[in-house]
């Protein structure tokens, strides 16, 4: 099966309907397997996840810390940057588990540092605070109960090439695997540079010096 894999304007394709539209007619199959393309679909989601980093996917969280261990947001994907809001806003910076457990154990007060363990965020010291944090969530997978997300929206063309290199595997198309994997890596690429471009614009970066809270990184 050899499969031809066109390019979209942004808005071309905005919905889950007719994404899967799309993905039959690209399999020459209007009736092509539903829980396929699903399946599909949740793969290339998933591959997604591992490999976007972009503004898109960026959200904002305010919540209150009165532990050691706050249960981090169901679609964490990974820290942009948290801060305790004060007067002024306290920075928090990044430790490995080991650092904060040598440094901080025990300790009470504002918390200065944090890390990441599973699921969960521990911070160090330990004191009743606010903190606001920006994360990467995961993308919003798409069904007929969530017919959209901002990632479709604006590169429908990743989609439909990262759900037929699924298919194209599905139905031991070589060529058609070959293809799609290509297509994939080249809307990554150019979709890392779009986000670099969209966070910085043209001007230079200046670099600053590494900041560590109190003891090694391990």
């Amino acid at each position: 099966m050899s499969i031809a894999i066109p390019t979209f304007a942004p808005g071309a394709i905005s919905t889950y309907n007719e994404l899967v539209t799309e993905i039959r007619d690209m399999m020459d199959d209007v009736d092509y397997s539903q829980e396929a393309i699903d399946r599909a679909l949740r793969k290339a989601e998933a591959e997604f996840n591992r490999t976007l980093r972009t503004p898109d996917m960026e959200t904002r969280v305010v919540f209150s810390i009165t532990g050691e261990l706050t249960q981090l947001p169901s679609d964490f994907l990974e820290m942009r940057f948290i801060f305790v809001e004060g007067m002024p806003d306290q920075p928090l910076a990044s430790m490995s588990p080991a650092g904060m457990l040598s440094t901080y154990y025990g300790r009470t007060g504002c918390p200065m540092a944090y890390t990441i363990e599973g699921n969960m965020i521990r911070v160090g010291p330990v004191g009743d605070v606010a903190v606001e944090m920006v994360y990467y969530r995961r993308l919003d997978a798409l069904s007929s109960g969530q017919v959209s997300n901002w990632l479709l929206v604006k590169h429908p063309d990743l989609y439909v090439a990262g759900a037929l290199y699924h298919l194209a595997r599905r139905e031991r198309d070589e060529a058609g695997m070959a293809q799609a994997a290509q297509e994939v890596a080249t809307l990554t690429e150019a979709i890392k540079v779009a986000a670099i471009s969209q966070r910085w614009g043209a001007a230079p970066l200046i670099p600053t010096g590494i900041r560590q809270s109190r003891g090694a990184r391990i």
